[in-house]
């Protein structure tokens, strides 16, 4: 007999306990009593660790004057960091630095809320939480919220200073991940976005500053050079958000981390409106926030929409997994508990999608479809400017992706870091500016490497060095091929890197999620452990097919609800009814 599983996020709770505990360890300490924290943790049993937004509006209605402790007991975070202590548990404290979906006016003391932020259609937009409560989101770019958030992080961290709090403090900026099948299916938007007048006025001196800087070189060219510089301004504000709370909260500081709310897009919003939620819609946003190194929250999401499936993907994914990799550094090191992290064989750098540009993206050169086929969100997709390498990483099974438009110094100087290191690089010439040409034709010469040339719907240059790999290609001339000729030349180009993988073919609806981890004392005969994580969010019958292959073994098979399975030495099957879950242990081994 099979244990039945408990399939939704939490055991079922009062309504109260919901609105302090909305999703994936949050506690939201102003929506209860202070006489209450220590009683209100302690019931919570998911974790360990209390991940607690800061509510800066809750401190302060006028953003000069602070309240910690002084007036409103729960307004004393020491108090509840000690609470927390008392039952065994962690506070760590997340300050935002931009528009909070979860807070009445973004988070802005109301003081301090005068002007809507309006998204690229000119209309001012906003969220419902998860008690369907509207919350508007108010401008950053506002000269008067930045000087009062200065203040704040300053006043913040010299109270936890004089209180003795040594809880880590992350900052964060807060976005949504567009629904499949919209213009921008898939991407991630920040909060921060703002095209209202403040952001004008504010877009008007920064370029006359440039101008005054740079003359004539500053001058906007055309729309898309327009786009891109207010693209520009828009990080380098944001860039002074995240600096003010760095320095002001240094004592504390751990690093800054990008969350993206379920059900915080414009879909979405008019979906709740009429009293719908889309659960198969939040599961995608929660893999597609993943593989952008975005943290999914579901802290919008009304409880009642959060049992079944996607509660038990959330705490399985999130709340147990990718958000506790993300807030402790030496998660992976710590051998008390067994770790698993996401499975990813690419790391692919892709343009912002906000910004115009001559070469096709990697979307569009059909190779994100090609792994939604075969390797199902096992790679993470880079689309801002900052690209870097963690030499600590393992190169073996992972192949890094290049934009040639996209280069830059830095840039060049990580891709060739990565090969010379024994990484293996794939790099789309299309674009690329002839004086990163002429030292790769340097590099190559210097180093006596030989180049093979293939000609497969476009020219391949292969280039090798010990265990080290390049790719060169010229990607533009695959943009116009049918999907299935792309589909084709991405197999045959990625098969001869002969990385590990088992098959899987799903029917339409079934999500599944790769992750990995070492190998423990006991199972030395694996080099690591994979697990592959199944659901069935839709009210019909699935199937799977996991092809089996050399130098896989299946270890065990948990979390068994609403499926059956079929094991021979080729192939498992699994049958699964709609709300089914299951997860299978692969060892591999050489």
């Amino acid at each position: 007999m099979k244990e039945e599983v408990d399939v939704s996020l939490t055991t079922p709770v009062p309504r109260d306990f919901d609105a302090v505990f909305p999703g994936e360890n949050w506690f939201l300490y102003w929506k209860t009593s202070a006489s209450l924290w220590q009683a209100k943790i302690q019931e919570y049993s998911d974790s360990n660790r209390i991940v607690v937004p800061i509510n800066w509006a809750f401190h302060s209605d006028t953003g000069e004057s602070y309240n910690f402790a002084k007036e409103r007991p729960e307004t004393d975070l020491k108090k509840l960091v000690d609470a927390a202590k008392s039952v065994g548990k962690e506070i760590t404290f997340i300050v935002p630095i931009s528009p909070a979906p979860f807070l009445p006016n973004g988070g802005l003391p109301s003081m301090l809320a005068r002007t809507l932020s309006l998204g690229p259609s000119g209309m001012v937009y906003g969220s419902l939480d998860g008690e369907s409560q509207l919350n508007k989101i108010y401008s950053f770019f506002d000269t008067r919220v930045y000087q009062a958030f200065c203040k704040f992080v300053g006043e913040l961290g010299e109270y936890f200073t004089e209180a003795g709090i040594d809880s880590d403090i992350w900052g964060a900026s807060f976005g949504m991940i567009h629904e499949p099948g919209t213009q921008k299916s898939g991407e991630y938007s920040d909060f921060f976005y703002d095209r209202s007048r403040v952001f004008d006025q504010g877009f008007a001196r920064y370029l006359d500053a440039k101008k005054k800087e740079m003359g004539e070189d500053a001058e906007l060219s055309g729309p898309v050079d327009e786009e891109a510089q207010k693209l520009e301004f828009h990080n380098t504000i944001q860039d002074l958000y995240l600096q003010e709370a760095m320095e002001g909260l240094s004592g504390n500081w751990e690093g800054a981390l990008k969350f993206a709310f379920l059900g915080s897009n414009s879909e979405a919003f008019f979906k709740r409106l009429s009293g719908n939620d889309d659960s198969l819609a939040y599961s995608q946003q929660v893999m597609q926030a993943m593989v952008r190194d975005v943290v999914p929250s579901s802290i919008l999401v009304p409880h009642r929409s959060k049992k079944g499936v996607l509660g038990k993907q959330l705490n399985d994914l999130i709340a147990n997994s990718f958000l506790e990799t993300k807030l402790r550094q030496d998660y992976y090191d710590d051998d008390s508990h067994i770790t698993y992290a996401p499975l990813r064989f690419f790391e692919v750098f892709d343009y912002n999608p906000q910004i115009e540009h001559k070469s096709a993206s990697w979307e569009h050169l059909g190779l994100l479809h090609y792994f939604s086929r075969n390797y199902r969100w096992c790679y993470s997709l880079n689309e801002n400017t900052n690209i870097s390498f963690d030499e600590g990483e393992s190169l073996e099974q992972k192949i890094h992706f290049f934009h040639g438009e996209r280069m830059n110094r830095k840039a060049f100087n990580t891709l060739l870091k990565i090969f010379m290191s024994g990484g293996k690089v794939i790099l789309n010439r299309s674009g690329l500016k002839m004086e990163y040409l002429k030292k790769l034709e340097s590099f190559f010469l210097e180093n006596s490497l030989r180049v093979e040339k293939v000609n497969f719907h476009t020219v391949i240059h292969n280039i090798v060095l010990g265990d080290g790999r390049l790719i060169i290609l010229e990607g533009d001339k695959l943009s116009d091929l049918d999907a299935g000729v792309k589909l084709t030349f991405w197999k045959k180009l990625l098969d001869t890197f002969a990385l590990r993988h088992l098959q899987v073919s799903t029917t339409e609806g079934v999500d599944y999620f790769w992750r990995t981890r070492t190998s423990s004392p006991s199972e030395l005969n694996y080099e690591e452990i994979r697990r592959a994580s199944f659901y069935n969010p839709t009210s019909y019958k699935q199937k799977i097919h996991i092809k089996m292959a050399k130098n896989f073994a299946l270890m065990k098979v948990l979390d068994e609800h609403n499926v059956a399975i079929q094991s021979s030495p080729t192939e498992q099957v699994i049958e699964m009814l709609p709300g089914g879950v299951i997860s299978m242990d692969f060892g591999v081994y050489s």
